[in-house]
């Protein structure tokens, strides 16, 4: 099915993800005293009393594929110049985006709602406690192969999708799955130091997926049913996921939001089980090493910082098939191998493999300071490089990894919005082998 698409497409995507995030903020009275502008109100509290400091927000996004997409965000902080970044922090988010399907009805083709609690200084500000329940629905989740050569073969380019949108619809599905995924996860960190801690989380989360008629993931999975030598793929059947991790992290920021100098490195273990549901599932179960390592140092008198992140991340065993587009760590990342906290520009799980090994490198420069609906704010831009190779297995898969050096390259730049101490809003544009993409979300990638 679509062989005959194999060729080289060098033109842009019809991609184009572009969100803005606006609303009405309202604010307690003003935990900082000093001067808009001056760099310490970013740093910490004074020692003045408690606040609140908390966001309400609309979120819309635009994407082509997807169609519009409406939402809320909503951000709260309890300010205590006892406890630092704050007391407690609580945000979540509902979100959908909705699409006219081939038969003319309206659904939603990608759903995210979460709950984040936070919540550091306990027991006399040495543990930190995380609580994120999640719910996501992905109707287009990516597959395009295992391993670092695999092949976009983009059927849909044989269509038109003004004339033809089933067509193309069902052709841009073969790179595709559905997959509907809750979970909840509780993490909690000890500091052993003043910057060495520990942690250890714990999760369950259910999936079910849905291969599609003909697709790439059709396919594979046939062959690994028929035993035809191709290598096995794991959690496509219903199940639920217990696992968890354990590990070491160094932090030596000067701020946790927008460090300028120091590093932050987690080094950690972690491991899973599935637990079949209905179904036919195998048996599976795996385990995974992580490292990640971040460093920042400020160049030319502290108004530009040079950001550095390296990850190394390794699985054995058999592990599902979406944790192969995954990485651990204290922060796991469930779009690793493409998007917007990756390889910017590069396709949304654009590769599977079991070894996966990234750099990204930012150089960013602050552009100006003033104050925002009350509060201080700050406004910065950023250039940056994206590298990754990916490695199907432990053994040479030539086929699946091809020769050579293979890293994957993706450059861009982009914008940062810091309201405030907690909120940080980011916008960038990536640009890569498989086109040009755009994100908006909040936080630095790293």
């Amino acid at each position: 099915m679509y062989r005959n698409s194999r060729r080289r497409i060098t033109r842009l995507p019809r991609c184009w993800v572009l969100s803005v995030l606006w609303g009405l903020i309202l604010f307690s009275p003003q935990t900082a005293q000093g001067q808009p502008g001056d760099p310490s109100r970013d740093k910490a509290p004074s020692t003045s009393a408690k606040s609140l400091e908390w966001l309400v927000a609309p979120v819309v996004s635009y994407d082509s594929y997807l169609g519009p997409g409406f939402g809320a965000f909503a951000n709260v902080a309890r300010l205590d110049p006892a406890r630092l970044p704050y007391r407690y922090r609580l945000s979540g988010q509902v979100f959908f985006n909705v699409a006219r399907a081939p038969d003319g009805s309206l659904n939603s083709p990608y759903q995210h709602h979460y709950v984040l609690l936070d919540v550091p200084g306990l027991a006399a500000g040495r543990l930190r406690l995380n609580l994120d329940l999640r719910f996501r629905r992905q109707t287009s989740a990516g597959y395009y192969g295992l391993g670092n050569a695999s092949i976009n073969e983009r059927p849909e380019d044989n269509f038109d999708p003004e004339t033809q949108p089933g067509l193309w619809a069902e052709a841009r599905r073969f790179h595709q799955f559905a997959r509907t995924f809750p979970s909840l996860r509780g993490t909690a960190q000890w500091a052993l130091s003043d910057r060495l801690r520990a942690f250890a989380a714990l999760g369950l989360a259910a999936s079910w997926i849905t291969i599609y008629p003909g697709s790439r993931l059709s396919q594979d999975a046939e062959n690994r049913d028929s035993g035809a030598g191709s290598p096995p793929l794991f959690g496509l059947s219903p199940h639920a996921l217990l696992d968890g991790s354990a590990g070491i992290v160094w932090d030596s920021r000067d701020d946790e939001f927008e460090p300028a100098r120091g590093a932050f490195a987690d080094l950690s273990v972690r491991g899973g089980v599935g637990l079949p549901g209905p179904g036919t599932e195998p048996h599976f179960s795996y385990f995974g090493l992580n490292l990640t390592a971040r460093g920042f140092t400020s160049l030319w008198q502290g108004g530009v910082t040079l950001a550095v992140r390296g990850r190394i991340d390794l699985l054995l065993g058999n592990p599902p098939l979406y944790a192969l587009a995954e990485v651990g760590g204290l922060v796991p990342d469930r779009w690793a191998t493409g998007g917007g906290t990756s390889l910017r520009g590069v396709l949304l799980q654009r590769y599977h493999a079991k070894i996966k090994l990234q750099a990204n490198l930012e150089l960013r420069a602050g552009l100006a300071r003033f104050r925002l609906f009350g509060r201080s704010s700050r406004l910065s831009m950023l250039g940056f490089v994206d590298l990754g190779r990916f490695f199907a297995d432990w053994t040479p898969q030539p086929a699946l990894d091809g020769s050579g050096l293979g890293i994957k390259v993706a450059f861009g730049g982009g914008l940062r919005l810091r309201f405030g101490r907690t909120l940080i809003v980011r916008a960038d544009v990536g640009v890569s082998a498989d086109g040009m993409a755009a994100y908006v979300d909040i936080d630095h990638v790293f």
